[in-house]
């Protein structure tokens, strides 16, 4: 399981469904990555394919929490995807606006990435976002992940570029 020195971290269940709702239905963290939000019958999908993916995969999005307060701060997922014909595990994070700025996206990514080298025992892993979203590019070269290429991807209509960044096992 992922552990860090102020998050903790956790599987969700039935009961935070109003927690993903804050992230799945907030227009600031959404739009810029999926281009929409979701309504509660989206949230209750998501809900679903996360716990599905628990039970096939023993990873998916986990909730982060902040260790001292309890408060509900965003969530991290280690996630198995298919990209370019290739099945890939994917971190990928949303940290809910008033959590931002506090270092919490770049803590939850170091638990993550142990969390994939060392429990999955995985050789590489992959985050991927729109070129707009400077924060996620700036935690993956802190995390020492390189830029390992871009597609345009498209959601709701729209195409938008997204990058991709990779790290390896002993990549420094």
């Amino acid at each position: 399981m992922l552990t860090s020195p102020r998050l903790s971290y956790r599987e969700f269940t039935d009961n935070d469904f109003d927690k993903l709702k804050e992230i799945l239905q907030n227009p600031m963290l959404m739009l810029l990555g999926w281009q929409k939000t979701f309504d509660d019958e989206g949230d209750t999908i998501w809900l679903e394919k996360i716990q599905a993916q628990y039970r096939d995969f023993g990873s998916s999005y986990f909730l982060i929490e902040e260790k001292e307060s309890g408060e509900f701060v965003g969530m991290i997922g280690v996630l198995p995807i298919d990209l370019f014909e290739q099945q890939q595990i994917e971190m990928a994070y949303l940290i809910k606006p008033e959590f931002q700025g506090r270092g919490y996206a770049f803590e939850a990514a170091q638990s993550a990435e142990s969390f994939i080298f060392q429990e999955l025992q995985a050789e590489e892993y992959i985050a991927q976002f729109v070129v707009e979203n400077i924060s996620s590019k700036r935690i993956a070269e802190k995390l020492g992940m390189h830029f390992w290429r871009s597609y345009d991807r498209t959601d709701q209509a729209e195409t938008r570029k997204h990058l991709i960044y990779r790290k390896t096992v002993g990549q420094k």
